[in-house]
Order: C-alpha cells, then structure tokens, then sequence
C-alpha cells in the first residue's frame, strides 16, 4: 500500500490512551482489518467560551463552542482516513467541469490564507464598474451534518455503492459519537493543573482502565440523533468539505450563469454578481441549503452594493465584512471587533502579571513574555498576523490600527506597576 506519511501527527494532550509512535500509528492506520475492529475512545470534550463585544449595547456576549478531542489511537486513524478522503475530494476538484477547484477554500493544502482569499474576493470588486456582494453564514454547521446524505456523499467519493468495514467504523465512530466533558473528568478525578502537567510531563493517560470503568462511564454522552459530528476531530474538516459537494457544485453553477463568483471558507460563504441577481442568489441558496438539511444564520447575511462615481472611486452601501477584514470600497481593515479582542487579552494577560508581581511583593511586572505574545516582538501572534495581512493586502488602513501598540502595551504595564507601587507603600 502506498505509504502516506503527511497523515502523521505527534500529539501529546492527554487523553484516554498515551501517544503512540510512528511505526505504532502506521501499523495500525494501515490495516484496514485493524481499523475495521478498532474500539474508538469517548472524545474529550472542551466548551471554549469566545467573549463577543457588542458595541452598541455596551454588553459582551458569550459565544460557546465545543472542541472534542480523540484518544491518541483515534486521531491517527482520523488523520490516515481524512487524506485517504481528502486526496479523492482533490481528484474530484480538478477533474470537474464546474470551477469547484477555485469556489472551495477552507481545510485544504492551498498554500494560502485567509488573507489570500479575502484579498481575492475585493481584487474581483475593484475589477468590477459595479457589483453586488453577498455573505452567508451557515448555523451550528458541524453540528448539523446529516448522517445518511454524509454517508452517501462518502460512498460515493469512493466510487462504491457500500463502505468499507473499516470505512463504515470510522463513519459510526463520527455519527454515533460519545464523549466526556474535561470538566467533569477533572472534577470526578479530583485533578488540578499541577496534576495534569505531570501526567503530561510523563505521557501518561488521564485516568487509568479502572477508573475510567468504575467512575467516568456513566459520565459518557453518546450523540444519539441523526444529524452531527464531533468539531475539532482529524476528519471532521475535510468531511465538511465533502458533504457540502453537491451544494457547492450548484452555487458555483449558478455564479458562473449570472457572470458572478462564488467562496465558500468552511461556513463563511461568498457571491461576488452583478446588480439586479440578489434575490435570485438568494433563492437559490437557500434551496440548495435545504436540500442539504442545513440552515443559514439570517443575522449574518449581508448584502453590499459597489458602484463607481462619476470619477471611477469605488464605494458600497454597507460596508463588507469577510474573513476578518472589511472593505468599503477604497480601504481594507482588520475588523474592528479583532483589534478589540486583541486588546482585551492583552490586559487581560497584563492584569494577570500584576496579582503575579502582587503576589511576589514585588512593583515590576515582567514585560519579556507579555512583548512575546502581543508585540511584534513575538511570533506568531495577531500583531504578526495583522503585520503579514498588511504585506499582502498592501493597504495602509491595517499598519495604521496596530501603529502604537507597543505604546499602548507600555501604557498598561505602567498603569499596574504604579498600582503595585501604591500597594506596596
């Protein structure tokens, strides 16, 4: 068999299991008979509360996701299943007569950005003498998939007519999932985080063979409907991607036939079309999200009008949002939501050095980790983000709204050092 090394991983969470090695994860990935007789862990559930400012009620509200992770053993078998399937959804791309090569742009190895596409959406605007754009968001997208057209969907990627054993175990892993909240397993387990550092330290499972038999069985949900997969699984992308064929074979039919394009990134969903075409686009995706048994979250879709005046200067009605970024025509900026996150976290973080150094008795917070994490200092953080986004979008607006931030940084930092100096008087 060909061997596919892109599928391996090394993960060292913890979890039911200790991680495996290489050779382990490939003797087992790769044997179908294996696979086909695999007992798949409950998934490790995490809910990650994302705080969503809204500025014109002055109130934060919580949004609530939830992540599940599998067992070590798992995750390799996802991550070997989900190329096995990515490689046949590529070949099915390309070989299409319908642009999907170009339409579908989420939980692929494209080489690009978020940034690239967002940038590619308001390149084919300014193009354009006038355009209508509209932006459509798909609710609880995950969490929605219906079982039996995502089980025809994978049948028929692989050209038969039934799934293999071992195809149809990973299916009902997914579909009948289970899992156990990391809370209550903490909780039920009387760990702390020293606890779990250790275990990890040592790669050692979370819990062992009996305790998990006598006091975390009976915490097991199991997904008992018809509709759903776990978020945050190894599969779980590229399967989104396969279920969403036939609906993106039809929208990008329908752009092509009015002369416009359409993006889909995950659920974030795009059509660039000429004036006069709204309603019909309209229409037409909400039939085709019908006929996939999913449902389009109306507070998030957005209609803008682009038009040039007299003087050939592009400007739109409603500001687009896309992908982390507006565009109104002559400037694109990071959203201003993201530049409030970022700044949250970042006192957020420099509060938590404060009670630190209060702790310590001490009136100097330490600023070398804090410039790591929210300065461009540091890599890989929303400050270098935004810092490459700027490079590749090439517009002034986004090196603007991150100008001063180490003096915002230093402003912080000395607003909690002169508290702790008043403290320790």
């Amino acid at each position: 068999m060909e061997q596919r090394e892109d599928w391996y991983r090394a993960r060292r969470y913890l979890q039911f299991d200790r991680p495996c090695s290489r050779e382990t994860a490939r003797r087992i990935v790769e044997n179908p008979e294996r696979v086909a007789s695999n007992s798949f862990h409950p998934f490790i559930g995490v809910d990650q509360k994302i705080p969503r400012y809204k500025r014109l009620i002055n109130e934060v509200e919580i949004k609530v996701r939830s992540i599940s992770f599998a067992s070590h053993v798992d995750s390799h078998i996802y991550a070997y299943y989900s190329q096995l399937i990515s490689e046949c959804l590529e070949f099915y791309y390309k070989q299409s007569s319908l642009n999907l090569n170009d339409a579908v742009i989420a939980y692929r190895k494209l080489r690009r950005s978020n940034v690239h596409f967002a940038k590619e959406i308001f390149d084919e605007i300014g193009k354009r003498q006038e355009c209508e754009v509209l932006t459509f968001d798909v609710s609880g997208f995950f969490d929605n998939l219906d079982h039996q057209l995502l089980k025809v969907k994978w049948c028929e990627i692989l050209g038969l007519s039934e799934l293999p054993l071992d195809h149809y175990k990973v299916f009902r892993s997914l579909t009948r999932h289970s899992r156990i909240m990391r809370e209550d397993i903490l909780s039920t387990l009387d760990l702390d985080l020293h606890d779990l550092k250790r275990l990890q330290r040592n790669s050692r499972p979370i819990c062992t063979t009996e305790e998990f038999r006598s006091e975390l069985r009976n915490l097991i949900i199991i997904n008992e409907n018809n509709h759903g997969i776990p978020q945050g699984s190894p599969i779980s992308a590229v399967l989104s991607n396969l279920y969403m064929c036939d609906f993106d074979a039809r929208m990008v039919h329908l752009a092509d036939s009015i002369g416009g394009i359409y993006r889909r990134y995950s659920d974030d969903i795009a059509f660039v079309i000429p004036i006069g075409y709204a309603n019909i686009v309209e229409d037409e995706f909400q039939s085709a999200l019908d006929a996939v048994k999913l449902v389009s979250n109306k507070d998030k879709t957005t209609r803008s009008v682009f038009r040039r005046n007299v003087d050939g200067e592009l400007s739109c009605d409603v500001t687009l949002q896309y992908l982390g970024f507006t565009f109104d025509g002559k400037n694109i900026l990071i959203r201003p939501q993201s530049i409030g996150r970022y700044h949250r976290k970042l006192r957020k973080r420099i509060k938590a050095e404060y009670f630190r150094a209060l702790a310590n008795e001490s009136v100097v917070i330490r600023r070398k980790d804090i410039y790591k994490r929210y300065s461009h200092l540091g890599r890989k953080n929303f400050i270098r983000y935004v810092i490459n986004a700027n490079k590749i979008m090439k517009s002034r607006g986004i090196k603007r709204q991150i100008r001063k931030h180490m003096n915002f940084i230093d402003r912080e930092v000395c607003r909690q050092e002169a508290r702790l100096t008043q403290q320790n008087i």
